[in-house]
Protein backbone atom coordinates (compact mmCIF):
# COMPACT_ATOMS: atom_id res chain seq x y z
CA UNK A 1 0.00 0.00 0.00
CA UNK A 2 1.38 3.41 -0.98
CA UNK A 3 1.66 6.00 1.76
CA UNK A 4 1.95 9.74 1.53
CA UNK A 5 5.30 11.03 2.77
CA UNK A 6 3.72 13.17 5.43
CA UNK A 7 1.45 11.43 7.93
CA UNK A 8 0.89 8.48 5.59
CA UNK A 9 0.87 5.78 8.25
CA UNK A 10 -1.58 7.75 10.34
CA UNK A 11 -3.90 8.18 7.34
CA UNK A 12 -3.70 4.46 6.54
CA UNK A 13 -4.55 3.49 10.13
CA UNK A 14 -7.37 6.03 10.22
CA UNK A 15 -8.83 4.74 6.96
CA UNK A 16 -8.56 1.15 8.15
CA UNK A 17 -10.41 2.00 11.36
CA UNK A 18 -13.15 3.77 9.38
CA UNK A 19 -13.70 0.55 7.45
CA UNK A 20 -13.97 -1.48 10.65
CA UNK A 21 -16.44 1.01 12.14
CA UNK A 22 -18.65 0.80 9.03
CA UNK A 23 -18.54 -3.00 9.18
CA UNK A 24 -19.54 -2.97 12.86
CA UNK A 25 -22.45 -0.59 12.23
CA UNK A 26 -23.67 -2.70 9.29
CA UNK A 27 -23.54 -5.91 11.33
CA UNK A 28 -25.37 -4.37 14.28
CA UNK A 29 -28.11 -2.88 12.09
CA UNK A 30 -28.53 -6.14 10.17
CA UNK A 31 -28.88 -7.89 13.52
CA UNK A 32 -31.74 -5.59 14.50
CA UNK A 33 -29.88 -3.14 16.73
CA UNK A 34 -30.79 0.55 16.97
CA UNK A 35 -27.40 2.29 16.66
CA UNK A 36 -26.43 5.79 17.80
CA UNK A 37 -24.40 8.29 15.86
CA UNK A 38 -20.66 7.79 16.20
CA UNK A 39 -19.10 9.39 19.24
CA UNK A 40 -16.38 11.52 17.69
CA UNK A 41 -15.20 13.13 20.93
CA UNK A 42 -11.50 12.44 21.55
CA UNK A 43 -10.43 10.83 23.71
CA UNK A 44 -13.74 8.99 24.04
CA UNK A 45 -14.40 5.92 26.13
CA UNK A 46 -16.88 4.52 23.57
CA UNK A 47 -17.67 4.97 19.88
CA UNK A 48 -21.23 3.65 19.58
CA UNK A 49 -24.25 2.81 21.69
CA UNK A 50 -26.51 0.08 20.34
CA UNK A 51 -29.75 -1.45 21.58
CA UNK A 52 -31.75 -4.52 20.63
CA UNK A 53 -34.78 -5.02 22.88
CA UNK A 54 -33.38 -5.09 26.43
CA UNK A 55 -29.75 -5.55 25.36
CA UNK A 56 -27.74 -2.32 25.46
CA UNK A 57 -24.13 -2.21 24.29
CA UNK A 58 -21.40 0.41 24.55
CA UNK A 59 -18.77 -0.34 21.91
CA UNK A 60 -15.20 0.82 21.45
CA UNK A 61 -13.65 0.11 18.04
CA UNK A 62 -9.90 0.05 17.44
CA UNK A 63 -7.37 -1.44 15.07
CA UNK A 64 -5.08 -2.48 17.94
CA UNK A 65 -6.49 -3.15 21.41
CA UNK A 66 -3.27 -1.79 22.89
CA UNK A 67 -4.30 1.65 21.63
CA UNK A 68 -6.88 2.29 24.36
CA UNK A 69 -5.94 4.06 27.57
CA UNK A 70 -6.69 2.38 30.88
CA UNK A 71 -8.64 5.36 32.22
CA UNK A 72 -10.90 5.14 29.16
CA UNK A 73 -11.67 1.47 29.83
CA UNK A 74 -12.39 2.25 33.47
CA UNK A 75 -14.87 4.95 32.49
CA UNK A 76 -16.47 2.69 29.87
CA UNK A 77 -17.10 0.06 32.56
CA UNK A 78 -18.50 2.73 34.92
CA UNK A 79 -20.83 4.10 32.25
CA UNK A 80 -22.01 0.60 31.38
CA UNK A 81 -22.79 0.00 35.05
CA UNK A 82 -24.83 3.20 35.36
CA UNK A 83 -26.72 2.53 32.11
CA UNK A 84 -27.23 -1.22 32.70
CA UNK A 85 -25.26 -1.81 29.50
CA UNK A 86 -22.54 -4.25 28.44
CA UNK A 87 -19.11 -3.05 27.33
CA UNK A 88 -17.59 -4.56 24.19
CA UNK A 89 -14.40 -3.80 22.29
CA UNK A 90 -13.92 -4.63 18.61
CA UNK A 91 -10.40 -4.81 17.21
CA UNK A 92 -8.13 -6.41 14.65
CA UNK A 93 -4.95 -6.94 16.66
CA UNK A 94 -3.54 -7.16 20.15
CA UNK A 95 0.07 -6.08 20.04
CA UNK A 96 1.50 -7.60 16.86
CA UNK A 97 -0.91 -10.55 16.78
CA UNK A 98 -4.22 -10.66 14.92
CA UNK A 99 -7.36 -11.47 16.90
CA UNK A 100 -8.70 -14.90 15.94
CA UNK A 101 -12.23 -15.64 14.81
CA UNK A 102 -14.31 -17.34 17.50
CA UNK A 103 -12.05 -16.20 20.35
CA UNK A 104 -12.87 -13.75 23.16
CA UNK A 105 -10.00 -11.60 24.42
CA UNK A 106 -9.92 -9.11 27.28
CA UNK A 107 -8.61 -5.61 27.72
CA UNK A 108 -8.81 -4.31 31.31
CA UNK A 109 -11.74 -6.62 32.01
CA UNK A 110 -13.70 -5.70 28.85
CA UNK A 111 -14.47 -8.57 26.43
CA UNK A 112 -12.87 -7.94 23.04
CA UNK A 113 -13.48 -9.68 19.69
CA UNK A 114 -12.84 -9.15 16.00
CA UNK A 115 -15.45 -8.22 13.39
CA UNK A 116 -15.83 -11.82 12.17
CA UNK A 117 -16.69 -12.98 15.68
CA UNK A 118 -19.19 -10.12 16.01
CA UNK A 119 -20.84 -11.29 12.77
CA UNK A 120 -20.94 -14.90 13.95
CA UNK A 121 -22.50 -13.93 17.28
CA UNK A 122 -25.17 -11.50 16.14
CA UNK A 123 -25.97 -12.56 12.58
CA UNK A 124 -25.35 -16.32 12.57
CA UNK A 125 -26.08 -16.84 16.29
CA UNK A 126 -22.85 -18.82 16.61
CA UNK A 127 -21.13 -18.06 19.93
CA UNK A 128 -17.33 -18.07 20.27
CA UNK A 129 -15.84 -21.30 21.59
CA UNK A 130 -12.54 -20.09 23.05
CA UNK A 131 -11.20 -17.30 25.20
CA UNK A 132 -7.68 -15.96 25.67
CA UNK A 133 -5.99 -15.98 29.03
CA UNK A 134 -2.43 -16.12 30.31
CA UNK A 135 -0.99 -19.33 28.93
CA UNK A 136 -3.02 -19.53 25.73
CA UNK A 137 -6.54 -20.24 24.53
CA UNK A 138 -9.10 -22.04 26.66
CA UNK A 139 -12.54 -23.60 26.16
CA UNK A 140 -15.43 -24.51 28.42
CA UNK A 141 -15.94 -28.27 28.41
CA UNK A 142 -19.37 -29.92 28.68
CA UNK A 143 -18.48 -32.17 31.60
CA UNK A 144 -21.62 -34.31 31.26
CA UNK A 145 -20.92 -35.13 27.62
CA UNK A 146 -17.25 -35.75 28.44
CA UNK A 147 -18.12 -38.22 31.19
CA UNK A 148 -20.81 -39.98 29.14
CA UNK A 149 -18.59 -40.24 26.04
CA UNK A 150 -15.68 -41.66 28.05
CA UNK A 151 -17.88 -44.30 29.68
CA UNK A 152 -19.57 -45.11 26.36
CA UNK A 153 -16.14 -46.06 24.95
CA UNK A 154 -15.36 -48.05 28.12
CA UNK A 155 -12.45 -45.78 28.93
CA UNK A 156 -11.46 -45.27 32.55
CA UNK A 157 -10.25 -41.89 33.79
CA UNK A 158 -6.77 -43.38 33.76
CA UNK A 159 -7.14 -44.58 30.17
CA UNK A 160 -8.14 -41.14 28.93
CA UNK A 161 -5.42 -39.48 31.01
CA UNK A 162 -2.84 -41.77 29.44
CA UNK A 163 -4.09 -41.01 25.91
CA UNK A 164 -3.74 -37.29 26.62
CA UNK A 165 -0.49 -37.51 28.62
CA UNK A 166 -2.08 -35.77 31.61
CA UNK A 167 -2.79 -36.85 35.18
CA UNK A 168 -5.93 -38.67 36.31
CA UNK A 169 -6.62 -35.67 38.55
CA UNK A 170 -6.72 -33.38 35.48
CA UNK A 171 -9.37 -35.55 33.80
CA UNK A 172 -11.39 -35.62 37.03
CA UNK A 173 -11.26 -31.82 37.14
CA UNK A 174 -12.50 -31.59 33.54
CA UNK A 175 -15.42 -33.84 34.47
CA UNK A 176 -16.09 -31.50 37.41
CA UNK A 177 -16.28 -28.47 35.09
CA UNK A 178 -12.72 -27.14 34.85
CA UNK A 179 -11.91 -25.41 31.56
CA UNK A 180 -9.33 -26.92 29.23
CA UNK A 181 -6.72 -25.53 26.88
CA UNK A 182 -7.90 -25.42 23.27
CA UNK A 183 -5.24 -27.92 22.14
CA UNK A 184 -6.19 -30.44 24.81
CA UNK A 185 -9.91 -30.01 24.11
CA UNK A 186 -9.31 -30.76 20.42
CA UNK A 187 -7.35 -33.91 21.35
CA UNK A 188 -10.18 -35.07 23.63
CA UNK A 189 -12.75 -34.48 20.90
CA UNK A 190 -10.66 -36.51 18.46
CA UNK A 191 -10.28 -39.39 20.91
CA UNK A 192 -13.94 -39.44 21.90
CA UNK A 193 -15.28 -38.52 18.42
CA UNK A 194 -17.72 -35.97 19.83
CA UNK A 195 -17.82 -32.16 20.26
CA UNK A 196 -17.10 -31.12 23.85
CA UNK A 197 -16.64 -27.32 23.73
CA UNK A 198 -19.52 -25.16 24.92
CA UNK A 199 -20.40 -21.83 23.33
CA UNK A 200 -19.31 -18.80 25.36
CA UNK A 201 -21.62 -16.00 26.44
CA UNK A 202 -19.32 -13.04 25.79
CA UNK A 203 -20.89 -10.87 28.46
CA UNK A 204 -20.97 -13.43 31.27
CA UNK A 205 -17.31 -14.38 30.84
CA UNK A 206 -15.05 -12.65 33.35
CA UNK A 207 -11.33 -12.05 33.02
CA UNK A 208 -9.31 -14.03 35.50
CA UNK A 209 -7.72 -11.72 38.05
CA UNK A 210 -9.83 -8.69 37.07
CA UNK A 211 -10.06 -6.38 40.08
CA UNK A 212 -13.34 -4.55 40.75
CA UNK A 213 -11.37 -1.97 42.75
CA UNK A 214 -9.72 -0.85 39.50
CA UNK A 215 -13.05 0.37 38.12
CA UNK A 216 -14.06 2.59 41.03
CA UNK A 217 -14.93 6.17 40.23
CA UNK A 218 -11.93 8.43 39.68
CA UNK A 219 -11.90 12.11 40.46
CA UNK A 220 -12.40 14.62 37.67
CA UNK A 221 -10.93 18.08 37.57
CA UNK A 222 -13.98 20.25 37.10
CA UNK A 223 -14.16 23.65 35.44
CA UNK A 224 -15.70 26.50 37.40
CA UNK A 225 -18.89 26.21 35.31
CA UNK A 226 -19.11 22.45 35.81
CA UNK A 227 -18.57 22.74 39.55
CA UNK A 228 -21.18 25.51 39.89
CA UNK A 229 -23.85 23.58 37.96
CA UNK A 230 -23.13 20.27 39.70
CA UNK A 231 -23.42 22.04 43.07
CA UNK A 232 -26.79 23.48 42.02
CA UNK A 233 -28.07 20.05 41.01
CA UNK A 234 -26.79 18.34 44.13
CA UNK A 235 -28.30 21.02 46.36
CA UNK A 236 -31.80 20.05 45.22
CA UNK A 237 -31.16 16.34 45.76
CA UNK A 238 -30.02 15.21 42.29
CA UNK A 239 -27.26 12.60 42.19
CA UNK A 240 -24.51 13.63 39.77
CA UNK A 241 -21.66 11.46 38.48
CA UNK A 242 -18.98 13.44 36.56
CA UNK A 243 -17.83 11.89 33.26
CA UNK A 244 -14.48 12.52 31.56
CA UNK A 245 -14.51 10.87 28.15
CA UNK A 246 -17.93 11.30 26.55
CA UNK A 247 -19.88 14.03 24.71
CA UNK A 248 -21.65 14.81 28.01
CA UNK A 249 -19.98 15.92 31.23
CA UNK A 250 -22.03 13.99 33.76
CA UNK A 251 -24.77 11.49 34.45
CA UNK A 252 -27.55 12.90 36.62
CA UNK A 253 -30.01 10.65 38.41
CA UNK A 254 -33.43 11.44 39.84
CA UNK A 255 -34.86 8.29 41.41
CA UNK A 256 -34.73 5.77 38.53
CA UNK A 257 -34.48 8.43 35.80
CA UNK A 258 -31.05 8.86 34.21
CA UNK A 259 -30.13 12.11 32.45
CA UNK A 260 -27.13 12.49 30.16
CA UNK A 261 -25.99 15.95 31.22
CA UNK A 262 -23.79 18.39 29.34
CA UNK A 263 -22.37 21.44 31.10
CA UNK A 264 -20.50 23.87 28.89
CA UNK A 265 -20.20 27.28 27.27
CA UNK A 266 -22.60 28.01 24.44
CA UNK A 267 -20.77 27.59 21.12
CA UNK A 268 -20.84 25.43 17.98
CA UNK A 269 -18.92 22.63 19.68
CA UNK A 270 -21.47 22.52 22.51
CA UNK A 271 -24.33 22.23 20.02
CA UNK A 272 -22.55 19.40 18.16
CA UNK A 273 -22.06 17.59 21.46
CA UNK A 274 -25.71 18.16 22.37
CA UNK A 275 -26.85 16.66 19.06
CA UNK A 276 -24.61 13.62 19.53
CA UNK A 277 -25.71 13.18 23.14
CA UNK A 278 -29.34 13.25 21.99
CA UNK A 279 -28.63 10.39 19.59
CA UNK A 280 -27.00 8.40 22.39
CA UNK A 281 -29.89 9.09 24.78
CA UNK A 282 -32.39 7.79 22.21
CA UNK A 283 -30.53 4.47 22.21
CA UNK A 284 -29.90 4.32 25.95
CA UNK A 285 -33.51 5.37 26.65
CA UNK A 286 -32.48 8.19 28.96
CA UNK A 287 -33.17 11.92 29.09
CA UNK A 288 -30.63 14.37 27.65
CA UNK A 289 -29.99 17.95 28.74
CA UNK A 290 -27.25 20.52 28.12
CA UNK A 291 -26.89 23.29 30.69
CA UNK A 292 -25.24 26.32 29.12
CA UNK A 293 -23.72 29.56 30.40
CA UNK A 294 -25.94 31.65 28.08
CA UNK A 295 -29.53 31.50 26.94
CA UNK A 296 -29.70 29.39 23.75
CA UNK A 297 -31.75 30.50 20.75
CA UNK A 298 -33.71 27.23 20.76
CA UNK A 299 -35.19 25.01 23.48
CA UNK A 300 -33.78 21.77 22.14
CA UNK A 301 -31.62 20.25 19.47
CA UNK A 302 -33.07 16.95 18.32
CA UNK A 303 -33.43 14.84 21.48
CA UNK A 304 -31.41 17.12 23.78
CA UNK A 305 -33.00 19.90 25.81
CA UNK A 306 -30.99 23.14 26.07
CA UNK A 307 -31.16 24.98 29.39
CA UNK A 308 -29.68 28.28 30.54
CA UNK A 309 -27.78 27.94 33.82
CA UNK A 310 -29.96 30.70 35.30
CA UNK A 311 -33.00 28.46 34.82
CA UNK A 312 -31.33 25.85 37.01
CA UNK A 313 -30.67 28.45 39.69
CA UNK A 314 -34.44 28.83 40.08
CA UNK A 315 -34.98 25.07 40.57
CA UNK A 316 -35.80 24.18 44.18
CA UNK A 317 -36.83 20.52 43.90
CA UNK A 318 -35.90 17.53 41.75
CA UNK A 319 -39.40 17.41 40.31
CA UNK A 320 -39.02 21.00 39.03
CA UNK A 321 -35.86 20.03 37.15
CA UNK A 322 -37.63 17.11 35.46
CA UNK A 323 -40.58 19.37 34.60
CA UNK A 324 -38.17 21.88 33.07
CA UNK A 325 -36.67 19.18 30.84
CA UNK A 326 -40.01 17.63 29.83
CA UNK A 327 -41.69 20.98 29.13
CA UNK A 328 -38.87 22.02 26.78
CA UNK A 329 -38.78 18.60 25.17
CA UNK A 330 -42.51 18.64 24.41
CA UNK A 331 -42.60 22.24 23.16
Amino acid sequence: MLLSKKGGRLKMASGEREGVIRDVIDILMDAGFFVSERCTIRPGCFDLAARRDEQLLLLKILINLDGIRRDNTIEMIRLSHYLSASSLMIGKKSGNKSLKRGVVYFRCGIPSINVDTLYDCFIENIPPLAYAEAGGLYVKIDEDILRAARKNLNLSIGDLASELSVSRRTISKYEDGMNATLDLAVKMENILSIPLALGIDIFSLKEKGANAEDTKERGKKLSLLEQAVIDLLKNVGIDVFPINYAPFNALSKIKDELILTGICHLNKTALRRAKLTGSISSVTETQSVFILDEKPSTKKIENTVLVDKEEVVDVKETSEFMELILDKKES
